[in-house]
C-alpha cells in the first residue's frame, strides 16, 4: 500500500496537535524558485532581494506597529507576502497531490504557471487598502484592484487561462462558480480553496473554518447582507421569499461543493481536505510539525 493510500485510510482518525502555519524559511526556499515571482514581488516591497538571498519584510511589534505608520505599512505588505506565498506553496501540494493520485492529467508547466498565479494573487490586496478611502467602498476598491492585478499578470506574460486563476477566490470566486459550475475546471477550484483554506499562513482543519468566521464578523455584515443583485435570475442567488442569499451563504455552499469535488479526486472526504495537505505540507517539509 502506497504512502498516499495510508494517509487516506488513516485520515478520519488523524488529530492535528499543532497547527502553526508555514516555516518562514521553507516558504523563503519554496520561492526561490520562481524568479519572476520575486521580481514582481520586489517591485512591491513584498520581498528584497534576489535568488538565494530573498527575505520578507522585517517583524514588527504591534507596539511599533501602532506607533509608527511607517512599520504598519512594513507589517501589513509582510502578512500579504506570507499569506500569498503560503497560498501559493497550498496551490502546489494540491496540484502534486492530484498528479501522484493521477486524478487529472497535469504537466509542469501547467502546475508551475498556476502555483505562481496563486503566489501572486494577494497582491492585489495592497491596492485594494489603498484605494478604498478614494473609491468610497470596498466592493468598489476590491473589484478595482482585481482588475488591475489581472492586467499586472498579462503583462507578465501568463496565459489567460492562469490570470483567470488569482480572481477566482472569496465571495467573487464563490458567485462565478455558483452561477457556473461547469465552467470550472479541478485547478479553477483548487485556485478558490487555496485562498479560502488559509488564515494568514495556517491551513484550516476544518474547510469552513473561514467563511463561517466572516459570517460572524460585524465588520462584514453588511457586505454579506446585499448579496449578489445581479445574479437573481440563477439558481441559489435568492430565498424562497425572495430576498437576496447573504453573500457568504454562497461561499459557504460553495466551498462545500468545491472542497467535495477535490477530495473526491484525492480520494478522501472534503471536509479533510484541509488536514490531508496539513500533512502533504509537513511531509514536503514546508510545514511547522504536526501530529
Amino acid at each position: 500500500m502506497s504512502t498516499q493510500e495510508t494517509l487516506r485510510l488513516r485520515l478520519p482518525e488523524i488529530v492535528i496537535k499543532e497547527n502553526q502555519g508555514y516555516k518562514e524559511t521553507e516558504l523563503l526556499k519554496f520561492l526561490a524558485g520562481y524568479p519572476r515571482v520575486t521580481q514582481v514581488m520586489n517591485a512591491d516591497s513584498l520581498v528584497f532581494g534576489k535568488g538565494d538571498q530573498i527575505r520578507f519584510p522585517s517583524p514588527v511589534s504591534p507596539e511599533e506597529e501602532k506607533a509608527d505608520p511607517e512599520l504598519a505599512n512594513r507589517a501589513f505588505r509582510r502578512r500579504v507576502a506570507l499569506h500569498t506565498t503560503s497560498v501559493g506553496a497550498t496551490m502546489n501540494t494540491m496540484l502534486d497531490s492530484l498528479g501522484v493520485n493521477k486524478a487529472i492529467d497535469l504537466d509542469e508547466t501547467t502546475v508551475s504557471s498556476a502555483t505562481q498565479t496563486m503566489i501572486l494573487h494577494d497582491l492585489k490586496k495592497l491596492n485594494e487598502i489603498i484605494w478604498r478611502p478614494a473609491l468610497g467602498s470596498s466592493d468598489a476598491a476590491y473589484d478595482a484592484a482585481e482588475a488591475h492585478l489581472a492586467d499586472l499578470l498579462r503583462r507578465a506574460h501568463y496565459p489567460e487561462e492562469y490570470v483567470q486563476l488569482a480572481g477566482s477566490i472569496g465571495h467573487n470566486g464563490a458567485r462565478d462558480y455558483m452561477t457556473a459550475p461547469h465552467l470550472w475546471p479541478l485547478v479553477r477550484q483548487c485556485a478558490y480553496l487555496a485562498d479560502d483554506l488559509h488564515q494568514e499562513t495556517i491551513i484550516q482543519i476544518d474547510p469552513l473554518a473561514k467563511v463561517r468566521r466572516l459570517k460572524t464578523d460585524p465588520r462584514y455584515a453588511d457586505a454579506n447582507a446585499v448579496g449578489f443583485p445581479d445574479r437573481t435570475n440563477y439558481p441559489g442567488f435568492t430565498k424562497e421569499d425572495g430576498s437576496l442569499t447573504p453573500k457568504f451563504d454562497i461561499q459557504e455552499q460553495a466551498t462545500i461543493w468545491m472542497a467535495d469535488n477535490v477530495g473526491r479526486a484525492l480520494g478522501i472526504r472534503g471536509r479533510d481536505l484541509g488536514k490531508y495537505l496539513i500533512l502533504q505540507a509537513t511531509d514536503k517539509g514546508l510545514y511547522q510539525p504536526c501530529a
